[in-house]
């Protein structure tokens, strides 16, 4: 179930001196796990308002996100009183004295969270867009900012939209492995129009948001065409490795795995008994991983986080994007995790259709693998692999923001815990 946090919306203007309050005096709140940046500009009704700091994570859970005022209007009912007659927690303080000194601690933050960043961005897009021979036609958007990436989109002249996309520290190779990838199925991958690879900035073309109910023959032809996207990379694996992609095949997945079981980040929020059961399960899981790369099949490329949500259709053709945690590993790892994706907004009879037109592409490639217990032993691959994700990402996050995606790693545990045998 969703995490239902409570955030508090706190306004800034220019000098720091004042922060904007609701009717009753109190920072304007929503309540969400993770709301995009469009909700927080509209809790202040300040459209053009950035994040001045990274989100912190208050002891009473409450989460304090702070915005620099544009300089446009705000909210209705609104109106700014000083930081020091505003009930607000005490990080607020600390935040108001970066913005008054422009001094920002070495604290690891993206560089999303600091003042000015936006307007370089600015510049660099606009510059894009004229050796296009395109112009940015209105206001920016930021769709979501947080730890991991910023998503900003800008309107074109042609009456279109493209989409600017940084990424952190955990995933620098975005956009030079997403321009490689482009290149071997650029019908199925959004097409990178400009790049920075020094600070792991793109600007992607548009294409249509992610459909809520796709039908079951649209999720056969994302299955279907992803199959044809690995297979096809097979003769490009050089040039994906030239552009980032990393190797998680046999190796590394069982290293990680052992890494996350006896040294893992959430290892000390776990139970005596949690940690028992993993140490007992790992071997278990080293092994299916082991058999699975073991019947005969190549590492390919694999896009790492297959689900609904990195999917569109654009001419209804499947469109895959959100490449971030690409890389070099066992190809059935993406379906599994596809049709646990499918299964769980559409239901396992869908989940079905996932599978036998996965399956139906890789049986004509080849045809002497056993790939029925290929697909099922990757459903511990997929765990495993996405757990190992997980640890890569909360190694690269400074400490204080962990707190974004806390406890997704012990879930993880505990459900590979349950797909061992008794």
């Amino acid at each position: 179930m969703p995490v239902t946090r409570r955030h508090l919306a706190a306004l800034l203007d220019v000098s720091g001196e004042r922060v904007l309050v609701d009717a009753q005096g109190h920072l304007p709140t929503l309540d969400d796990e993770w709301p995009a940046h469009p909700a927080l500009v509209a809790a202040v009704g300040d459209p053009g308002a950035v994040l001045a700091a990274p989100p912190v994570r208050e002891p009473d859970g409450t989460v304090l996100d702070v915005l620099a005022w544009s300089g446009g209007p705000t909210g209705d009912g609104t109106r700014w009183l000083p930081v020091a007659e505003v009930e607000a927690p005490a990080t607020l303080a600390a935040r108001v004295a970066e913005l008054r000194t422009g001094v920002v601690p070495d604290d690891g933050r993206e560089p999303w969270f600091v003042a000015g960043w936006i307007d370089e961005v600015d510049a660099w897009v606009e510059r894009a867009l004229e050796g296009l021979g395109r112009v940015r036609s209105g206001p920016r958007e930021l769709v979501k900012v947080w730890s991991l990436s910023a998503v900003v989109r800008y309107p074109v002249g042609d009456g279109t939209d493209v989409w600017f996309k940084a990424t952190g520290a955990a995933f620098r190779a975005e956009p030079t492995l997403t321009a490689a990838i482009a290149t071997i199925d650029p019908v199925t991958v959004p097409g990178v129009l400009a790049l920075d690879a020094s600070r792991a900035w793109m600007l992607l073309e548009a294409f249509p948001e992610s459909e809520d109910d796709p039908t079951a023959q649209q999720v056969a032809d994302v299955a279907a065409a992803h199959a044809r996207l690995q297979l096809a990379s097979l003769a490009h694996l050089p040039a994906l490795v030239a552009a980032g992609a990393p190797d998680r095949g046999l190796a590394p997945t069982v290293a990680g795995l052992r890494r996350v079981v006896a040294d893992g980040v959430e290892r000390p929020t776990m139970t005596d008994e949690q940690r028992r059961a993993a140490a007992d399960a790992e071997p278990w899981w080293a092994d299916r991983v082991a058999e699975l790369h073991g019947l005969g099949l190549p590492l390919t490329l694999v896009h790492g986080d297959l689900h609904l949500g990195n999917v569109t259709w654009r001419d209804a053709v499947p469109l895959l994007f959100d490449w971030t945690d690409a890389c070099l590993a066992h190809p059935f790892l993406d379906a599994r995790h596809l049709a646990s994706s499918v299964g769980h907004h559409l239901g396992e009879t869908v989940a079905v259709v996932v599978r036998g037109a996965y399956l139906d592409v890789w049986r004509q490639a080849y045809p002497d693998v056993d790939l029925d217990r290929a697909w099922d032993l990757a459903e511990v691959g997929d765990r495993v692999f996405t757990l190992v994700s997980y640890e890569g990402i909360y190694r690269a996050q400074p400490a204080w923001a962990r707190w974004e995606l806390a406890g997704i790693s012990v879930e993880l545990l505990d459900r590979l815990v349950s797909l061992r045998p008794a």
